[in-house]
């Protein structure tokens, strides 16, 4: 059984992998990618995603591509594990140990999240969640997919 360190770990990784593997192979990510990233995991506005990151590469090599090693630090930066949890802690409500769940369950924590927002086409984009041989959905592909969706391209880093 992993730690509760690792098991988060685990879900910090299908993140950074959720973002760069839409791109098919990608060892880093770009600077408007990492943005994108932080305000998939609702860190803040646009502005405080930038001011965080600004200080997060002053204090280290000032590279713009962000590799999973600089990510995986970078989530232990005061403050950014907890404003980043939103995604992990609705996953892992039903996740079963590993960073896995059904497509029902997903589905179950989505309308109990959603309420009168969820919609048929929301449900069926659930059902088609692409699954492993045990039939479930990893956190990443449950990642990668929403990040698809969502596509912002260009996005710049000025506030």
């Amino acid at each position: 059984m992993n730690s509760p360190e690792e098991h988060e770990t685990k879900f910090f990784k299908a993140e950074f992998n959720a973002m760069v593997n839409k791109r098919y192979g990608s060892l880093t990510m770009t600077m408007d990618e990492y943005i994108n990233l932080f305000k998939f995991l609702q860190y803040g506005d646009k502005c405080e995603i930038v001011t965080l990151l600004k200080s997060i590469i002053q204090e280290r090599d000032r590279s713009m591509n962000i590799t999973i090693e600089q990510h995986l630090s970078d989530m232990n930066h005061p403050g950014v594990r907890e404003r980043t949890s939103r995604q992990r802690e609705f996953f892992m409500k039903f996740a079963d140990g590993n960073d896995t769940a059904t497509r029902e369950q997903i589905l179950q924590g989505y309308e109990r999240r959603m309420g009168d927002e969820s919609t048929e086409e929301h449900r069926e984009k659930i059902n088609n969640l692409p699954i492993d041989s045990d039939g479930k959905v990893t956190y990443e592909v449950f990642l990668r997919n929403y990040l698809l969706e969502r596509e912002q391209v260009g996005v710049g880093h000025s506030c």
